[in-house]
């Protein structure tokens, strides 16, 4: 299990703790789940996912990876509020070698969740990411760096007029979707949803 120790340090300056397992299993099954605990508050936001994942062919420049689609379950510490505790969920990632190797990647991952009761409400969420890593930066560090952009469009929010881009970039921007975070070996900075935050992986 990954455990992480997040701090933030724009507003609430609290601690928390960060909880990841990944399983996986013949053929193509996925169960994952994380967590954030805080140690101030006591609340615990999780997401857990069991999933059917379907590989596409395989991509021969090194560092890009086939598109894996996803299809399975999900609940979380959102979700158990609703009528329905378990969603359908689907996802979509492929990533990209943007140069020769696997250092410097261009990622795109994407789900929807679907309340099979209510289908109509839909949660839909995407990430774009350039990232690129250094190894031995220095003698003892590795660095790596990465910038992306959050996209979400539930289909319950008020929507804007005009076209489908016009409508997601107008949704998009007023939020500052962009986000930034450098990690040196144990350590990390992050930007994301307007906040600052600092981690160290244990």
């Amino acid at each position: 299990m990954e455990t992480q120790l997040h701090y933030d340090i724009s507003q609430s300056k609290q601690l928390s703790f960060k909880l990841k397992e990944r399983i996986t299993a013949k053929p193509d099954l996925e169960f994952k789940v994380k967590g954030l605990f805080n140690s101030v508050t006591g609340n615990l936001d999780y997401v857990g996912t069991l999933k059917k994942n379907f590989i596409g062919v395989s991509d021969e420049s090194l560092g890009s990876t086939p598109m894996k689609i996803g299809l399975g379950v999900k609940t979380s510490s959102v979700i158990s509020k609703s009528s329905q505790p378990v969603h359908l969920t689907a996802s979509l990632h492929k990533k990209y070698s943007l140069l020769d190797g696997p250092n410097t990647i261009l990622a795109a991952r994407a789900f929807i969740d679907v309340d099979p009761k209510e289908p109509q409400k839909l949660n839909r969420q995407a990430t774009i990411k350039a990232s690129h890593q250094a190894l031995s930066f220095t003698d003892k560090q590795d660095l790596k760096v990465a910038v992306g952009m959050d996209l979400d469009w539930p289909s319950t929010a008020q929507q804007p007029t005009g076209t489908l881009l016009a409508r997601l970039l107008q949704n998009q921007f007023k939020h500052r979707p962009f986000w930034f975070k450098c990690v040196e070996n144990n350590w990390g900075l992050h930007f994301r949803r307007n906040k600052w935050s600092v981690t160290y992986d244990m």
